[in-house]
């Protein structure tokens, strides 16, 4: 909830915007709108350097002596099943001496110099890498922002090409950012629904929501039919954007989202710089957009088959485990 009324915030901010900009470069010009625009920046910089960590908030709640009771006994249980008997191993080899061992020792740790597998280790989590970076809630957000955002950028210039006029495409504009916050005020009031559907199920369907409706405006030749979709447009957008925090921390453990979600920025950039020029040496070959816009829908395509594919595996994994267990515990009452 509180992840879709900052969005919110911003969408808003993002529609209302340009007719700011627009209202002060006719009223005060451009040096005083680039004014302003600073003084702008610089109030969210002293905003920044305001804000206060949440322990400054947080209050401390007395616990009764019988949950102390029961955790310290848990604690002992805990120890004593954690218990492993200590075996004292004695030097066989009379050859071997403390000082040969120190010599040892000590010669691996100045010869050592720079370690690069720790360095290794420490920048890049083998975890993360192994399970997080193979599976499509890293990849699929990655190649889903790539698409929507190379959309969102040739769009008007698409649009322009094709002869529509510039009042045309500035109504577009508005409805694409009409869809968008409208959603983000959905996922907002919708909060409880959203954690009952699951955010890979949500993603999924967003995605799928932007394939049709990008491949609606391609294949209608009506006005009004294109501008039924361009919300939709919007709608996608807001799903592909804002359901990526909720995704990183429903697979990974609190004390790795950061690195998680830092992973996924990581695969975003480089599906942008392998598929970035590829994209524009379509538009200069083709010498149209359409092709573009056809490869994009592809991405949103492959994104949705090989991550349904991907949750129902898990989702009849679960139930043949759920299964065998059933099973197993029938055969222990017999």
């Amino acid at each position: 909830m509180a992840i879709g009324l900052v969005y919110s915030v911003v969408a808003a901010i993002t529609m209302i915007a340009p007719l700011f900009v627009r209202w002060s470069l006719d009223k005060y010009g451009f040096r005083d709108t680039i004014l302003l625009m600073s003084a702008l920046t610089m109030h969210n910089f002293i905003a920044v350097a305001l804000m206060q960590p949440v322990k400054w908030h947080m209050k401390r709640i007395e616990v009764s002596d019988k949950s102390s009771e029961k955790l310290l006994q848990d604690k002992k249980q805990k120890e004593d099943f954690c218990t492993v008997p200590i075996i004292k191993v004695t030097n066989t080899d009379g050859n071997l001496s403390n000082r040969n061992n120190e010599k040892f020792y000590k010669t691996g740790e100045e010869n050592g110099g720079i370690n690069f597998r720790k360095i290794k280790d420490l920048l890049i989590d083998k975890s993360l890498c192994e399970k997080f970076l193979k599976s499509c809630v890293c990849a699929g957000p990655a190649l889903a922002l790539f698409a929507d955002t190379t959309y969102a950028i040739i769009l008007p210039h698409a649009l322009l090409i094709a002869g529509w006029l510039h009042e045309d495409v500035t109504l577009t504009q508005h409805l694409y950012g009409f869809g968008d916050l409208a959603t983000r005020v959905l996922f907002t009031l919708l909060s409880n629904w959203v954690q009952k559907l699951g955010s890979q199920e949500l993603y999924v369907l967003g995605v799928t929501l932007g394939l049709i409706s990008r491949l609606g405006t391609l294949w209608s030749k009506s006005f009004i039919a294109k501008m039924v979709y361009i919300p939709l447009v919007g709608a996608s957008h807001c799903a592909v954007t804002i359901l990526i925090p909720l995704l990183v921390a429903d697979v990974v453990r609190p004390d790795r989202f950061t690195s998680a979600l830092g992973m996924l920025m990581m695969v975003t950039g480089l599906v942008s710089v392998v598929l970035g020029p590829a994209i524009s040496a379509v538009r200069e070959l083709s010498e149209s957009y359409g092709p573009v816009f056809y490869l994009i829908a592809s991405c949103l395509a492959i994104i949705v088959l090989f991550w349904s594919i991907e949750l129902c595996y898990k989702r009849n994994k679960h139930k043949r485990l759920q299964r065998r267990e059933y099973l197993r515990q029938k055969k222990l009452n017999k």
